[in-house]
């Protein structure tokens, strides 16, 4: 019988002596005859309507073979992994800096560069929400539809009101998580064109591409047998390649001139651009016994879910299950929308990391215990 254990011995990485040798293609390595090269025009406000978009000058540019805007989008003008709700271009207003309203093919990276400074823009600016409390004040302007509140979600398990009672040391604190960029090593990078047989191809950085087959062809208005999305060697994703990056705005290029389209995004607009992980901000009451047994725990969290909300409806169906269950625990967590980055999952846990807060409460109350 052939031997086929796995498990106690030295295995070669399949793909280690490409890497180590150079051998290894990323997508941004990637280059065909003929091909063009991308670019975004992106807002430089946070949150605003465009009042007026002019994009002639920038056609009128020799090299330039392609400017569109969102009329140029033949399917749909929405994405999302769980909720359609992000635009591929800008059609009705900005919701966070660096929101997509144009692209550009060119026959050089400088000519796109220099075709995108002729752009010209005008804003309508709207009052930036900032804080969760302006998120959710009276009055306050929506990112999306009537509320700022995009999801929430309420666990309990056992009375814990009444465990309260029973507690001889409470302790109540809030902590806080910042904004988290992923900081992959290989800035998102694609490209995309027809093959002989008519099927759109796209090659990019991604963690996701039978997703990014869906989008590109929800986009282009196609049945999904007519696209192909490849991954190729990716270098680094943490969670931030899950989402679209370049995948779309190669393909409507691709789609209108004809010819093979390559977007590569600077380490600035990669940065700026791609998904974080979630803000979050935690309430926490821990209720304990003289003799150390923790009785009751109470956990709010309130978590900034940034301009779009596909990723977040995800993130809160870990995070509120994940908070440490005591005996009696409730959780109530909520998902604001404000005109900030995009937020999404992050390693390999989720966005919401399990809440790093009962161990610090034990401490905290372990003293207060013994004396």
């Amino acid at each position: 019988m052939r031997d086929v254990a796995i498990l106690g011995r030295d295995h070669i990485k399949v793909d280690s002596l490409d890497k180590v040798l150079g051998r290894a293609k990323f997508a941004a390595d990637y280059y065909m005859p003929d091909m063009l090269y991308g670019g975004v025009f992106r807002s430089t406000v946070p949150h605003a309507y465009i009042k007026k978009l002019n994009l002639e000058k920038a056609r009128a540019l020799p090299g330039v073979a392609a400017v569109l805007d969102y009329t140029a989008i033949p399917g749909k003008n929405r994405f999302g992994i769980i909720v359609k709700d992000e635009p591929c271009l800008v059609d009705d207003k900005v919701r966070r800096y660096g929101d997509a309203i144009a692209v550009v093919a060119a026959e050089t990276p400088e000519i796109v560069q220099e075709a995108m400074q002729l752009i010209e823009v005008e804003y309508e600016e709207l009052p930036v929400i900032n804080s969760y409390e302006s998120a959710m004040a009276e009055g306050a302007i929506c990112v999306h539809g009537t509320t700022n509140v995009h999801a929430k979600k309420h666990m309990e398990f056992g009375n814990v009101d009444e465990a309260w009672s029973k507690c001889d040391v409470i302790v109540e604190n809030t902590y806080s998580t910042h904004v988290l960029s992923h900081m992959f090593i290989e800035p998102d990078a694609g490209i995309a064109y027809y093959d002989e047989k008519g099927i759109m191809t796209v090659i990019a950085s991604t963690q996701n591409p039978h997703y990014d087959r869906n989008e590109v062809a929800g986009m282009l208005g196609v049945p999904q047998n007519h696209v192909r999305c490849i991954q190729p060697t990716t270098g680094g994703g943490f969670g931030g390649k899950l989402d679209i990056g370049v995948q779309l705005h190669c393909a409507l290029l691709a789609h209108y001139t004809k010819r093979p389209v390559k977007i590569v995004r600077s380490r600035t607009e990669s940065t700026m651009i791609s998904s974080k992980r979630h803000p979050i901000t935690t309430h926490v009451k821990t209720g304990a016994t003289k003799d150390g047994k923790l009785v009751a725990a109470q956990y709010e969290l309130t978590c900034d879910a940034g301009a779009y909300g596909s990723p977040p409806l995800s993130a809160v169906s870990r995070s509120t299950p994940s908070a440490p269950t005591i005996a009696r625990t409730s959780v109530w967590t909520r998902y604001l929308l404000t005109p900030t980055t995009r937020c999404a999952a992050r390693s390999a846990d989720s966005a919401c990391r399990r809440p790093p807060l009962s161990t610090r409460d034990r401490w905290t109350l372990w003293p207060r215990l013994c004396i």
